[in-house]
């Protein structure tokens, strides 16, 4: 999959607070610097922040944005320990 389709990390922002409108600003930035971002073959990979998604989400209307595997699984591995779920269940997941 990854060779017709390689991965890229482009860019990491390093914020103090958590506001859609700071990630806006960024997302503009790269928009600028990468006119082809908002592309409906580009694949935003976000950490399941609320602002970070909705930033992309707002101001990219063909990319597609989807959540890092590494944090829906550690989500899942969360809920298990949270519903009474064993050390067993957490690391079979």
């Amino acid at each position: 999959m990854f060779k017709e389709a390689p991965v890229l990390p482009i860019a990491f922002m390093i914020r103090e607070r958590k506001f859609q409108s700071c990630h806006e600003s960024f997302v503009d930035i790269l928009k600028q610097q990468i006119p082809n971002l908002d592309s409906k073959h580009v694949m935003i990979v976000t950490d399941q922040e609320q602002a970070i998604e909705g930033a992309f989400e707002t101001t990219l209307e063909n990319a597609k944005v989807v959540n890092c595997w590494v944090h829906i699984l550690n989500d899942v591995k969360f809920w298990v320990l949270k519903h009474s779920g064993t050390m067993e269940d957490r690391i079979g997941v």
